[in-house]
């Protein structure tokens, strides 16, 4: 469905005026025509008296008129010519009335009555996407200041200017599953997401109960890429922040708002696809980003976050651009970017050939010592950058070819060109598309589909596994007799934190010894990026807990990428905890934890995988073809097949392919 074309129903304004005066005018020169024997005034008068009438279903302009009055020649033809036109007219007319009168109310009352919908409002590509993609699942209420009210398939369209809490009195957005907002003006899309999330006369008072379960919709706030470096102030736009209680949101449920970006939820929907730590192996990540805009610096942030499975080896990233500016504001903003990752920046320009040849060569040379595990081209938007990709695999492929050359000459040994260059290239395109050139192939992220999947817009609870991550800190922390606060009542930061926590948490499997290649396999083929949510169950009977170098392991790799994420948005150690000057005593080495700390992240750990195990108590694996897969550890399998909880056992050795051939429920 292209929502960008007409229905036939919304008709312009213009056409009907248009159609009008033709046939006026043809009505008034086939009446001049016609009534020969008055005089030239009288004439006049009736003509123009006559020629009016023309846009209604009048009797004078009837085949049994026109042979009553003898009316023939080219007047006839005038008078039958405008007839249609005037017809064509008064149709259009009545269709306009019905859109008006009736079409709208009837349209606003059916939204009125749905639940577990979707509310888009905005007319951008993104809310346009978002609306295309959320109606092959669900109904969609659609506001937007385009075309015309009606009922399109899935999509209820809702067309009025000043969207905002009347949209949501009219849709009912309180039972909506979530509401995105993505208009052409980032103070409009904030000042519109923030008054529907204070509206206490559609929200309702108040609620004094406290539970664990997420009332109300999501607010997703779609703002321009630049608001990704100003994460808490882009926050305090939406949710006013602690300590004005006269800004509080008064309503009852359970609603937050969220602010996302088109480079945030592009670089998601690329890790989500292929993740960093499967690319790697058992490798060191290292990751070179072409082009350190919004977008570079967006995928350099969210791989830093989710990625990391080395304990003891940073995360490397080497960063091509053709001018050192954005590099520079980024170290600048994140003083301890040290602490996170090792970087290189080379500055070249992938346009430009003359006199680069020994750049080139001091940059195949460092990747030739650190191999990549992916290469992302992100200088600019759909074809430019896989272009630019192209560029960058030729340039890379001249230089190496170079420099075997040079080699074999000085060695006598013939060398492999391609060997430094056999890793994946990612570019930035709306095109999802994979086209492999030799042995660097070349795929497309960032498509509105991939991205609105991302997002999470699709999700019952946006935000059910962070709420959860949420909870489990909040019992470990303050005790199973204390209630878990409202959602709505955190901070932004705080909801920041969970959901970074539940990004990391297909990284924390992988670290465990979890084999999830066959699981994101199975997320590839029904199109659609993992998401916070979209988190595997564990097919497992031996309890985690006994292995305390592994849970040690695991709390050590949580504790560094809480500190790289407070890093990453300018934290610095201090004494104390210093939110207005970012510092932060828990910024040190695991290590350097007193043994509480430790001991805690160690409790949250197991906790987690509690959490993702389930609550049953007896877990079966079902090996049959497409039952819903749950991962599994080698020790696991073992331990099934030892107990005989395995049936229909495949003649493929199970130890091999684990998560291949472990299929369950939980």
């Amino acid at each position: 469905m292209n929502l960008r074309n007409r229905s036939l129903l919304d008709i312009p304004i213009s056409y009907i005026v248009t159609c009008g005066v033709i046939a006026f005018i043809l009505a008034f020169f086939g009446w001049m025509l016609a009534e020969t024997e008055l005089g030239w005034v009288e004439r006049l008068q009736v003509s123009f008296y006559r020629a009016l009438s023309v846009n209604t279903l009048s009797d004078m302009y009837g085949a049994a008129f026109f042979h009553e009055r003898e009316i023939e020649g080219v007047a006839q033809w005038s008078l039958t010519i405008a007839r249609f036109f005037g017809v064509a007219t008064f149709t259009m007319l009545l269709v306009k009335a019905y859109q008006g009168l009736f079409s709208e109310r009837f349209t606003k009352f059916l939204a009125g009555r749905l639940s577990g919908h979707m509310v888009v409002i905005g007319d951008t590509d993104f809310a346009r996407a978002t609306a295309e993609e959320a109606s092959r699942f669900n109904r969609v209420v659609w506001a937007s200041s385009e075309g015309v009210t009606r009922d399109q398939g899935n999509i209820l369209r809702i067309v009025e200017a000043g969207t905002g809490n009347a949209l949501v009195k009219a849709t009912s957005a309180t039972k909506a599953r979530s509401v995105l907002i993505a208009m052409d003006d980032d103070t409009r899309t904030f000042t519109t997401t923030r008054e529907m999330l204070h509206a206490e006369d559609i929200f309702g008072k108040p609620s004094e109960k406290e539970n664990e379960h997420l009332e109300g919709p999501h607010f997703f706030a779609v703002v321009s890429d630049r608001w990704d470096a100003y994460p808490q102030e882009a926050a305090d736009l939406i949710n006013p922040p602690e300590g004005r209680a006269e800004d509080k949101r008064s309503g009852g449920l359970d609603s937050v708002g969220e602010f996302i970006t088109e480079a945030r939820t592009a670089a998601r929907a690329a890790l989500g696809n292929v993740p960093q730590f499967l690319l790697a192996g058992e490798v060191p990540q290292h990751v070179l980003i072409a082009g350190f805009g919004d977008f570079g610096e967006a995928l350099l942030t969210e791989i830093c976050e989710s990625q990391r499975t080395d304990l003891y080896g940073l995360q490397r990233f080497t960063i091509i651009d053709r001018s050192r500016d954005a590099w520079t504001r980024f170290t600048s903003r994140v003083p301890d970017h040290a602490e996170v990752f090792e970087s290189r920046f080379f500055e070249l320009d992938l346009n430009v050939s003359d006199g680069t040849e020994n750049k080139w060569r001091d940059l195949l040379a460092h990747i030739s010592q650190r191999p990549l595990t992916a290469a992302y081209v992100t200088t600019g938007k759909a074809n430019d950058s896989r272009l630019s990709a192209s560029e960058l695999r030729m340039r890379l492929l001249v230089a190496c070819e170079r420099l075997t050359a040079e080699t074999s000459v000085e060695t006598g040994e013939p060398g492999d060109p391609f060997e430094a260059l056999a890793f994946p290239v990612f570019a930035y395109s709306r095109e999802s598309v994979t086209e492999p050139i030799k042995r660097m192939p070349i795929i497309s992220f960032g498509a509105w589909s991939e991205m609105v999947s991302a997002a999470r817009v699709f999700d019952d609870e946006p935000d059910g596994h962070a709420f959860e991550i949420h909870a489990t800190h909040h019992r470990l922390y303050a005790g199973k007799d204390q209630p878990v606060p409202k959602w709505r009542s955190l901070s932004e930061w705080q909801r920041y934190s969970s959901r970074s926590a539940s990004a990391y948490t297909p990284a924390l499997l992988h670290a465990a010894g979890y084999d999830l290649r066959a699981w994101y396999a199975e997320a590839q083929s029904s199109e659609s990026a993992v998401t916070l949510n979209d988190l595997p169950r564990l097919a497992t009977l031996q309890s985690l807990n006994e292995e305390p170098a592994l849970m040690m392991k695991l709390a050590r790799l949580e504790h560094a990428r809480w500190c790289a994420e407070r890093r990453l948005k300018g934290y610095r150690w201090g004494p104390r905890k210093d939110t207005a000057r970012r510092h932060h005593p828990g910024l040190v080495d695991f290590d350097d934890l007193d043994e509480g700390a430790q001991r805690y992240n160690i409790e949250y750990i197991k906790s987690l995988f509690a959490l993702l195990a389930g609550k049953d108590d007896k877990i079966v694996v079902d090996l049959r073809e497409n039952a819903p897969r749950a991962i599994t550890r080698p020790t696991d399998i073992a331990l099934l097949k030892k107990l005989g909880m395995l049936s229909d056992t495949p003649s493929e050795p199970l130890s091999e392919h684990p998560s291949e051939d472990a299929h369950g429920d939980v």
